[in-house]
């Protein structure tokens, strides 16, 4: 009886749902492309350290294909980035702006900021899903660095 028990709560824990993430939008080849998988209670977009699942490509391709299998069911939003120079930091306008181009789940967009996570959110549920995301600079024009002055909190993606 405990052994059943026990099984059924491996089961349900290891439980992962397939998440497929196509991210579009290079205009060159070149740099790398980084995608983070907020939840609900996580600062999204700007705090990547909360992030659930963070993800680094080299740009190779017209399309770039991030399959993630860590995921359990339930509410996330995500938000992705080219990062040109590869240093790992979203690069900001000094007027406020990204300079690089971002690409947000459901491809939400902000008012003189980044979207909140409602807007962003989607839905995953027990199969399969495949989203995609378009890195463009009409979206990257909508942000506004909340950091502004603070170079020290600039947008930052270690792996």
């Amino acid at each position: 009886m405990i052994f059943s028990a026990m099984l059924l709560m491996t089961c349900l824990v290891s439980q992962a749902t397939q998440l497929t993430v196509n991210i579009t939008g290079f205009e060159e080849r070149t740099g790398e492309a980084r995608l983070a998988v907020f939840g609900p209670g996580d600062s999204f977009p700007m705090e990547i350290d909360e992030a659930l699942y963070k993800g680094v490509m080299t740009v190779d391709a017209d399309t770039l294909v991030f399959t993630i299998d860590s995921l359990a069911p339930g509410t996330y939003a995500i938000y992705a980035y080219h990062d040109r120079d590869m240093d790992g930091e979203l690069d900001m306008h000094w007027y406020g702006p990204p300079s690089e181009k971002v690409g947000v789940s459901n491809n939400a967009t902000g008012f003189a900021g980044p979207p909140g996570f409602d807007d962003a959110s989607f839905l995953l549920g027990d199969e399969p899903l495949v989203l995609g995301i378009c890195c463009a600079e009409e979206l990257s024009s909508r942000f506004e660095n909340p950091y502004r002055g603070e170079s020290h909190r600039r947008f930052q993606y270690h792996t």
